[in-house]
């Protein structure tokens, strides 16, 4: 069962469940592109040096991508009707609530890249305090329109169902 699914209230209803983008995992994917590039020195030398370099870069990519990959299935990040839920790590956990009552503003920043890869950073603020910013978020601008609906949908604004 997720952290989500666990603290979820009687009649609380999730809107959304957000992940993190695939780019999260660029620093494997570059480390990656540099054993690729050691695979093929060490089959062209056949030398120990180029075996030396093989499996460092192997052990880097092996080490980069399962601690990106740890990472990116224990964010959690979710829209109810009543709150935002953000929840990062495995042995330590840090999780972090806001009441959708309680929000003043939702921030999306988006680059270039971002906005071609579809990837932005989130950033909730509301009653004096603040989200810490949620960076690498897949379809930043779907999970706004959800936090909205779910404002709206609190102060009695908006139809409690959504059409197609």
């Amino acid at each position: 069962m997720s952290y989500v699914q666990s603290i979820l209230l009687g009649d609380e209803r999730v809107l959304l469940i957000a992940k993190l983008h695939w780019l999260h995992f660029k620093k494997a994917i570059l480390i990656g592109l540099v054993f690729a590039v050691s695979i093929m020195i060490f089959i062209n030398s056949n030398s120990t040096l180029a075996f030396v370099f093989f499996v460092l870069a192997g052990l880097a990519f092996l080490i980069a991508f399962i601690a990106e990959l740890v990472t990116y299935i224990c964010t959690e990040l979710a829209v109810t009707d009543k709150r935002v839920i953000h929840k990062t790590g495995v042995i330590s956990r840090q999780t972090m609530e806001q009441q959708i009552g309680r929000i003043d503003s939702i921030t999306v920043s988006q680059t270039i890249v971002g906005r071609i890869l579809g990837y932005g950073t989130i950033d909730i603020r509301g009653s004096g305090t603040s989200f810490t910013p949620i960076e690498k978020i897949a379809s930043p601008l779907n999970f706004r329109r959800e936090v909205q609906h779910a404002m709206d949908m609190s102060s009695g604004q908006a139809p409690q169902t959504r059409g197609p």
